[in-house]
């Protein structure tokens, strides 16, 4: 499979890249409407009272921006060298942009309700879950078409986050369903997977051949 790199298909990879941001970011500030529309709603005198009122749904909202922040990262390492993609690319990305969209409707489902359950839980690790599937795919797809990537572009062999991401996903979904009180808590455990990420990145480079 040949991909030219011309100026036409840098532009089309451009415009995947522009829209794919464009929707992690209004996705991400779909997060805190719901948190200003309760603070028009409530008559407070300070922050400290609404924390003290909101302070579950404000910690929800956090989780939910840091968990898309770490998605983007991932995303953006995937997209950086990409001067062109395959119809399977352009789909397992919109899977990708279609979870991250996602991703508020579960968050004010637990933040509106005051509390979480297992079926909300599960609604929202799941929702975490297929966008990490998504990520391995993507790379997947890139790794077996490398004439995608930009010419003398260093191909990314760390296969770290993109493998950590849903693993530590799915035992958060499966430790949230059997552990009493557990919930989102579970989630934590796919930033504890950074330091993990970090090592077979140490491991990786320290294997490479030298040149």
């Amino acid at each position: 499979m040949t991909i030219p790199d011309s100026p036409p298909a840098r532009r089309s990879v451009g415009r995947l890249t522009a829209f794919s941001d464009g929707v992690v970011s209004i996705a991400a500030t779909l997060l805190v409407l719901p948190l200003v529309d309760t603070a028009a709603d409530e008559q407070v005198s300070g922050f400290g009272e609404f924390f003290a009122r909101n302070g579950d749904q404000l910690l929800v909202l956090a989780l939910s921006f840091a968990v898309i922040l770490r998605f983007w990262l991932i995303h953006h390492s995937l997209f950086d060298d990409l001067i062109a993609f395959t119809p399977a690319l352009f789909w397992a990305n919109a899977v990708w942009l279609f979870s991250i969209v996602l991703i508020p409707f579960p968050t004010e489902l637990i933040a509106g309700g005051g509390a979480s359950n297992r079926t909300t839980d599960a609604l929202y690790i799941a929702t975490l879950l297929i966008t990490s599937l998504a990520g391995l795919v993507m790379k997947v797809i890139m790794s077996r078409h490398p004439e995608l990537l930009a010419p003398g572009a260093k191909r990314d062999t760390q296969w770290g986050p993109a493998i950590t991401a849903p693993v530590s996903i799915a035992v958060a979904l499966v430790v949230s369903q059997v552990v009493p009180g557990a919930g989102l808590w579970s989630l934590f455990l796919l930033f504890a997977a950074v330091p993990v990420d970090r090592y077979l990145a140490r491991r990786s480079h320290s294997t490479q051949p030298r040149p």
